[in-house]
């Protein structure tokens, strides 16, 4: 099945099971703090560089399934985030047969729809409850593009390109997957703060002996606008 027709039937499965009297469904946006694990630009002879977060977005929808009268419930999550990293630091370079160290600055921005299913755990506490859960997640890249710019000498040239996916050595995988880990604290008037961290364990790279996996650590707040028992 297509990506395009998969994923609004996810969300449409999301909103119908919520209409279950146990069942609350919300929405959510956020920052996502990305720094991708990659040796694909710092094993090349003269460069050097120190990988930075970089700042992206990340929203969409939640669900909170109790599994009975434990605490126990799934928690699916459907949601569009941008994922990369910035770098800053100093490669090495030919000018008329001189070597010069330059200024390098790269950022790269990965946008995905994320498909994590969390088992959970609920506690309550005060006026709401804690929800602490793992689980795996699937990803589908969307688009991509990356800025590279270096100065040297007083010169400064700064190239962008769009990231492509698919299976040449120049692209990326399409499809990531890895685990995902979260922490929420969801008011019983509906409004939800949630970390979590995606550590991707698929390698994306196509390069052989290479190697590029998605991580980043996310921040959101959300509100449950149908919730479960109302």
């Amino acid at each position: 099945m297509k990506l395009k027709f998969l994923l609004p039937s996810v969300a449409l499965f999301l909103v119908a099971s919520a209409t279950n009297a146990q069942i609350s469904l919300g929405a959510q946006a956020g920052a996502a703090f990305a720094k991708s694990s990659t040796d694909d630009i710092t094993d090349i002879s003269g460069i050097n560089l120190n990988y930075k977060n970089r700042v992206g977005f990340s929203g969409g929808l939640i669900a909170d399934i109790p599994i009975g009268e434990s605490g126990l419930r799934i928690v699916p999550e459907l949601y569009y985030v941008q994922k990369g990293l910035k770098a800053d630091g100093t490669v090495s370079i030919d000018i008329l047969g001189q070597l010069v160290t330059a200024d390098a600055e790269a950022d790269i921005n990965l946008s995905y729809i994320d498909l994590p299913v969390n088992l959970a755990y609920a506690i309550e506490a005060g006026n709401g409850r804690f929800i602490i859960g793992a689980g795996p997640y699937a990803g589908f890249g969307l688009s991509g593009k990356s800025k590279v710019k270096v100065s040297a000498l007083g010169q400064s040239e700064e190239q962008t390109e769009d990231v492509k996916f698919g299976s040449a050595e120049d692209e990326l995988k399409q499809f990531d997957y890895g685990a995902n880990f979260m922490a929420a604290y969801i008011m019983n008037n509906g409004f939800m703060v949630k970390v979590n961290y995606s550590l991707g364990l698929a390698n994306l790279s196509n390069v052989s002996d290479s190697d590029w996996k998605n991580r980043y650590f996310g921040v959101s707040l959300g509100y449950f606008f149908l919730r479960g028992g109302e």
